[in-house]
């Protein structure tokens, strides 16, 4: 089919393209009754009411009830542990026995300075609380003070 075809459907008898024929948009009001019919239609597919009445039950079981651990036994452990980080210097150790109340242990940091501060530690029962015994072992060794930066 040619364009100059007087048969095509948007050609007129002159042999020009009718415009009016080629694209025909529907009028406002159209529009808005298309567009009114729409949301009557959504409104009416959505089923947003409430229902009252049977309601099968909930697909999962129900959490398990939180039992509290039991305490009645008394605590028993031992632990111990060291870092030693040649990178950043960076050197402690800990160690702690315990047997109900009576618990012992130890740690140690090395300090800035250089000195090694030791903590040793015993409670003997619920009573007597918490011993301590703190040393140092090592000489403090600082850095000498920058001079000044006014002149």
């Amino acid at each position: 089919v040619k364009l100059s075809d007087p048969s095509f459907p948007y050609i007129n008898r002159d042999g020009q393209m009718d415009h009016h024929q080629l694209i025909h948009f529907p009028s406002t009001s159209t529009m808005y009754k298309l567009v009114l019919i729409a949301a009557v239609a959504a409104l009416a597919a959505a089923d947003t009411a409430p229902r009252y009445g049977y309601a099968p039950a909930p697909a999962y079981a129900p959490a398990p009830a939180y039992k509290e651990p039991s305490y009645s036994e008394p605590a028993v452990y031992s632990y111990t542990y060291a870092v030693a980080d040649d990178y950043s210097g960076a050197r402690f150790d800990a160690n702690e026995n315990r047997d109900g109340y009576a618990t012992s242990g130890s740690y140690s940091v090395n300090l800035p300075d250089g000195r090694i501060q030791t903590v040793t530690y015993t409670v003997s029962d619920a009573n007597s609380g918490y011993i301590a015994d703190v040393t140092y072992s090592g000489e403090a060794k600082y850095a000498p003070a920058p001079a000044p930066a006014y002149a």
